[in-house]
């Protein structure tokens, strides 16, 4: 994984091999100064998540807002009201014609419920000493997770190709590999490969895991 670091003191960059991702800290060459790289790189690798970490447990809070989700509320919107003042304008009862603006309704309640989940929502993942815990909210979406610490063999990033609007680009995804064999996902979405090898990094890191390769993993 590349980060681009720069000295807290005197601001000049970090060479590559005064970072020790391991031990979370940087030595910079030009003034001498040894400071940690937590906050650092949090804000550098992870925009739009909040990591916490303390002795007890580590906490990850990532936020689904993108600024195109905009563009899906305004559709929302305007599908509905389009809706609502034609049904409003329209005379008679005509049973067809209303059960047509049902269904075109019931869509675009779903349309914006849809919007309002991926403006507001967030992902938080809470690991302690027992357990590992997904979850989703304030609004209901997907299912969460929980797993036993005991469980997890390694924690590993997988890609995938996505096409929009003609065009084919790699997304990424954090997954557990369980002792079992069993392979649970747990972020997905992630569109830098350098958030989600962070994010497989810090929570292995917190749990003692030491990293070997996984099939069907990035290359790191």
């Amino acid at each position: 994984m590349q980060a681009t670091v720069d000295c807290k003191r005197c601001s000049a960059r970090i060479l590559p091999e005064h970072l020790d991702l391991d031990r979370g800290i940087a030595h910079c060459a030009s003034c001498g100064a040894v400071f940690s790289l937590e906050a650092t790189l949090d804000a550098a690798v992870t925009p739009g998540m909040d990591i916490r970490r303390s002795e007890s447990g580590l906490s990850l809070t990532r936020r689904w807002y993108l600024p195109r989700h905009w563009l899906l509320m305004l559709l929302a919107l305007v599908w509905n009201g389009f809706f609502l003042l034609w049904l409003a304008r329209t005379p008679g009862f005509d049973p067809l014609l209303r059960l047509m603006a049902g269904v075109n309704l019931g869509f675009g309640f779903i349309l914006f419920y849809g919007a309002l989940v991926f403006l507001v929502n967030r992902t938080s993942i809470e690991v302690d000493s027992g357990r590992l815990r997904l979850r989703h909210g304030p609004f209901p979406w997907r299912r969460g997770l929980s797993v036993e610490i005991a469980q997890i063999d390694q924690l590993y990033c997988s890609e995938r190709l996505v096409r929009r609007r003609g065009r084919a680009f790699p997304v990424y995804q954090v997954n557990i590999f369980l002792n079992n064999g069993e392979r649970r996902l747990l972020l997905r979405e992630i569109y830098d490969v350098n958030q989600a090898l962070y994010v497989e990094n810090q929570i292995e890191r917190f749990l003692g895991i030491q990293d070997r390769p996984i099939l069907g993993e990035v290359k790191k």
